[in-house]
């Protein structure tokens, strides 16, 4: 599938030149509500730090299934300053989001909560308010010990299974082509582009061409 993954000018050359992307921790999203579940049980074994576990070994990269909604271009791409970038992804890998209207809850019938109980709560990893919807989020999620891991962060290289497509520049972008042409360099088969804005609806094109490598 293909799916997009906006950042900034400042990262996104950085991860095209070392072909990595960065891989986010679940504390640290920007919604407090990500990944969160309420465990309802009559025991009084506190389930509340299932989030806290989840964070210590897991992590994620955050995809969208469209490129055109301007609000995203806003919110992660530098106010259209930055970039998106079109990746080719196993189908198998990708977590597609559910969008509900209240928390994920989950009802433990006994202490220790069943296996199916238990995928229950696994699910809340995919889950976040509906108001998100927007965005139209596909993620990955990784153990982190199997990361390239610098400076406290980690960090998932490009392979077979997520492949580099698609470099398309914001509106608003000031990298120069030959700039974002020298960051490609030794990659095949990317397609780079520059935004532009519809005259019609409120939505992002990909409309400027600028090179196939």
């Amino acid at each position: 599938m293909r799916v997009y993954y906006f950042t900034s000018e400042k990262w996104g050359l950085l991860d095209i030149v070392r072909r990595y992307l960065k891989v986010s921790r679940i504390k640290n999203l920007n919604d407090p509500f990500d990944c969160f579940v309420h465990i309802m049980t009559p025991y009084a074994t506190d389930y509340r730090k299932i989030r806290d576990i989840w964070h210590d070994k897991l992590g994620m990269i955050c995809f969208s299934r469209s490129y055109t909604n301007p609000v995203q271009w806003s919110h992660y791409a530098d106010h259209h300053r930055g970039m998106v970038l079109g990746f080719d992804v196993d189908d198998d890998l990708l977590e597609e989001i559910e969008y509900i209207s209240e928390p994920w809850t989950v009802y433990f019938t006994d202490e220790k909560g069943t296996d199916e109980e238990w995928s229950e709560v696994n699910y809340a990893m995919t889950c976040k308010y509906i108001d998100w919807k927007y965005e139209e989020e596909s993620r990955i999620f990784f153990q982190l010990k199997y990361l390239k891991k610098s400076a406290g962060m980690y960090f998932k290289e490009f392979d077979k299974k997520i492949i580099l497509k698609e470099v398309i520049l914001g509106v608003k972008s000031e990298i120069s082509n030959n700039r974002i042409l020298d960051s490609v360099a030794g990659l095949k088969g990317v397609q780079i582009r520059r935004a532009t804005m519809s005259e019609d609806v409120y939505s992002i094109r990909k409309a400027i061409f600028i090179e196939d490598i």
